[in-house]
């Protein structure tokens, strides 16, 4: 593969720069395989913990706990203006099911509330290994629903709500959206996904970009599969596979693509897919970017303008 930053590949400069420092900020992660998990979390809030910082400020900022299917789930609740009139939005952060954090991702919890002009909450969903699959996909429905039915209880908006997701929060926030108990309750008015991985076992990008050169290779691939599964039956689960599911009759969906990603043609497969089904999507393939942008979108104007591109279809929607 080409190394960072390869010119026939035009990355874009403002992401080529902000990579360079993240990846020197992550050395010691290169073998994902020698290293134990807790290691790893530990490392990656610490090279993140930069790109959380400055931001917008929030009215109000609180830490909670929603019941979920076997414990007390914790939340963040960022309002931007104790007068907001946005809708109320759920948040998955990505992390492979295995990384990532509230702490991780409150850059873009914060940029989210203020572009929707509403309350977000960020949910801290099981991961893996110790809370392996399917208990991420169990808390996320069990989340919504509550939201749902007793928004109320943490002081916040009912249905219709946003569902909105990045990488493997993307995949929750689908399945999610397929669960006939989320069906059900027509509670998600829209769905805004960042570069998910949807159930392509090979794709074009998938040869292209899998090799490692933009943060996103087949080791870290495997790490996450590794930890994330019980066993390789899981595989088979149609929550691992929302690409087999009847796309047909869920909410309109803006789905975001990164150029340079392995795991861009599931979003492009996801979008065509649910356009033949009669549903409404709109596909935004953000140029010259990786997978995992909107983590820098401090530093970066494109991921910045994507997160906006999202809010700006929900808004419209709601």
């Amino acid at each position: 593969m080409p190394a960072l930053g390869e010119p026939a590949l035009q990355l874009d400069p403002q992401m080529l720069s902000a990579g360079q420092r993240y990846l020197e900020s992550t050395a010691a992660l290169r073998d994902l395989s020698a290293l134990p998990v807790e290691t790893v979390r530990a490392q990656l809030r610490a090279a993140r913990a930069p790109w959380n910082e400055g931001g917008p400020e929030m009215a109000e900022t609180s830490d909670a706990l929603l019941p979920g299917p076997g414990r007390p789930v914790p939340i963040r609740i960022h309002r931007p203006t104790r007068e907001g009139r946005g809708p109320l939005t759920l948040f998955l952060h990505g992390g492979g099911f295995v990384v990532g954090d509230l702490d991780t991702h409150d850059r873009i919890l914060r940029e989210l509330a203020v572009a929707l002009d509403g309350p977000v909450v960020g949910l801290d969903y099981a991961l893996g290994p110790e809370r392996p699959f399917p208990a991420a996909f169990e808390e996320t429905v069990a989340a919504v629903a509550h939201l749902a039915r007793q928004g109320g209880e943490p002081g916040l908006e009912g249905p219709p709500m946003v569902l909105a997701g990045e990488s493997a929060g993307a995949r929750l926030a689908l399945a999610a959206c397929l669960d006939p108990k989320v069906r059900a309750l027509e509670a998600v008015g829209a769905c805004l996904l960042y570069y998910g991985s949807y159930g392509l076992a090979d794709s074009a990008s998938r040869r292209l970009y899998a090799g490692g050169a933009f943060g996103l290779g087949e080791s870290e691939l495997a790490f996450f599969r590794r930890h994330h599964l019980r066993s390789s039956g899981d595989a088979s689960d149609p929550r691992l596979d929302p690409l087999s599911q009847d796309l047909s009759g869920l909410p309109p969906l803006f789905v975001a693509a990164a150029e340079l990603d392995p795991l861009r043609d599931d979003s492009l497969a996801l979008h065509w897919r649910l356009r033949a089904a009669g549903g409404r999507s709109r596909l935004s393939v953000a140029a010259g970017l990786p997978h995992g942008y909107l983590l820098f979108l401090s530093a970066v104007e494109a991921a910045a303008a994507s997160l906006r591109e999202g809010a700006a279809f929900a808004r419209s929607l709601l």
